[in-house]
């Protein structure tokens, strides 16, 4: 159907355009104009091209001297991060220092401590040996006192053939505190 009348066409078609040695003319006026103001604006556009392009090399050195500053701003940047990050270490070591210094400081309080409880507890048993050693003493000086009372009344006997002689003796039975510091 169809198809078959189209593909006749076509091929009369062809027949005619290889039969016609005349080119058909093609009206390009409307065509010309627009290249005219195509052709135009590419030359507004290569002007405008040309100064930007004379603009850019006139800021060129402006931007090198920018890079430049940024540059040497970038650098210091770094060279203070790195001599922050060696203060920083130097810090941590004086703190790791602190803190060493600060458990030796603790141990030897503690130490400290430990003597000064050990010295309360030497010094409560040095007071108790001295109490024992005062009441051996004043014991040891009784005893002293009765024996030196008991010799000289012996003395008193003898020196009287053997009689012994009732308050012969100026020392009494219980020593007085004086009598007893005579005593060696």
């Amino acid at each position: 159907g169809n198809v078959t009348k189209m593909e006749k066409l076509l091929e009369e078609l062809k027949d005619q355009a290889e039969t016609s040695e005349e080119v058909p003319t093609i009206d390009t006026t409307e065509f010309e104009n627009d290249i005219t103001v195509a052709e135009e604006e590419v030359d507004d556009l290569k002007k405008k091209q040309s100064t930007i392009s004379q603009d850019i090399e006139s800021l060129q050195p402006e931007v090198e001297e920018l890079k430049e500053k940024l540059d040497e701003t970038a650098s210091r940047n770094v060279k203070i991060l790195d001599d922050m990050e060696k203060v920083e270490a130097k810090l941590e070591d004086i703190v790791k220092g602190q803190n060493r210094r600060q458990e030796v400081v603790d141990k030897c309080r503690v130490k400290v401590q430990e003597r000064e409880y050990a010295l309360v507890q030497q010094e409560a048993i040095v007071a108790e040996s001295k109490d024992h050693v005062a009441n051996a003493l004043l014991v040891a000086r009784k005893v002293q006192y009765k024996t030196i009372c008991q010799e000289r009344r012996l003395e008193v006997k003898e020196a009287n053939g053997g009689i012994a002689v009732v308050g012969a003796d100026d020392m009494d039975d219980e020593p007085s505190d004086q009598d007893l510091e005579s005593i060696e």
